[in-house]
């Protein structure tokens, strides 16, 4: 009885031991498993982290590219308006020389037709 007693311990030992590393074998697959999930996610996020700065600096470059753009064009329609108020200014400033000229001419002619009419004393 005693023999039996202890073949009995002895395959409950067994199988209690048996258990205790398969339960240890399946904790330690849980933990890769868990470690290449956590991996995995971890390389995602730097491939998405990578990406997400190329766009901001594409972005930053086009923005940076587009404001150029408008100020040289801002320059160019302010240098052309400047001409255009240089042009005017040079038309008004004739038309006033010519109309000067011609007002001057019609006083002379007025003020000669005025001597004849009336003698100088």
């Amino acid at each position: 009885m005693a023999a039996c007693m202890q073949v009995m311990k002895s395959l409950l030992d067994c199988i209690e031991r048996q258990e205790r590393i398969d339960l240890k074998r399946q904790r330690k697959q849980e933990t890769c498993d868990e470690r290449l999930k956590r991996m995995s996610q971890q390389r995602l996020d730097s491939v998405l982290l990578k990406h997400k700065d190329n766009l901001r600096k594409d972005i930053l470059k086009k923005r940076s590219l587009l404001e150029r753009e408008i100020a040289n064009e801002i320059h160019v329609c302010a240098c052309l308006l400047n001409m255009l108020f240089l042009m005017n200014m040079t038309v008004i400033f004739v038309i006033t020389d010519c109309w000067l000229c011609h007002c001057q001419k019609m006083q002379s002619l007025y003020s000669d037709k005025q001597s004849e009419k009336w003698p100088s004393v």
